[in-house]
């Protein structure tokens, strides 16, 4: 009798344990409250069961200390601080502790998208196979369009991209 009570309670401890770590490597698809920006493409934000932190899919946006990295900042703070947003996890690892996730407004804009339209972050091609077709051409004539435009960032012409500046301040 001893024996298989400890056995069901084992069984049990097992089974929520497994449970448990399914739902954490779930791939988060949830309306989220913004309660903080970090930079111009990472964000902390409030879904249901837990607080994550959310960098943005597909973009690279400037790193704090680079030209434009606090407006780049102020930007999306501007677009979804105290905001609901969705939030869809298009990666199942995470980097760094956060969640890479495509994001999208109330209204089903793609936040990641404005950030490129307003001249605020590149369009990450070194991880651009991992977008869809449309999604691909939308960011690039995004990007190109701001270019044009001298938006943003993009009125300096040397601007120099975030992972360049990352490995050269190594």
């Amino acid at each position: 009798m001893k024996f298989s009570h400890h056995l069901v309670l084992c069984t049990a401890a097992c089974l929520l344990a497994c449970a448990t770590a399914a739902v954490k490597n779930e791939a988060l698809n949830a309306l989220c409250q913004v309660v903080g920006i970090i930079d111009g493409d990472t964000f902390t934000a409030r879904c249901p069961n837990q607080q994550v932190r959310v960098r943005f899919a597909s973009i690279d946006a400037p790193e704090s200390g680079q030209a434009y990295s606090r407006v780049s900042r102020q930007y999306l703070s501007m677009l979804i601080f105290r905001k609901r947003v969705w939030v869809v996890q298009s990666k199942a690892e995470h980097s760094y502790n956060r969640i890479v996730a495509n994001v999208y407004d109330e209204r089903g804009q793609d936040v990641v998208l404005l950030m490129v339209r307003a001249g605020l972050a590149w369009h990450y091609k070194h991880f651009a196979h991992e977008q869809t077709p449309a999604a691909r051409t939308a960011y690039a004539l995004a990007e190109d369009a701001a270019r044009q435009q001298k938006l943003g960032l993009w009125i300096d012409p040397q601007a120099q991209a975030p992972w360049d500046w990352r490995h050269q301040t190594k």
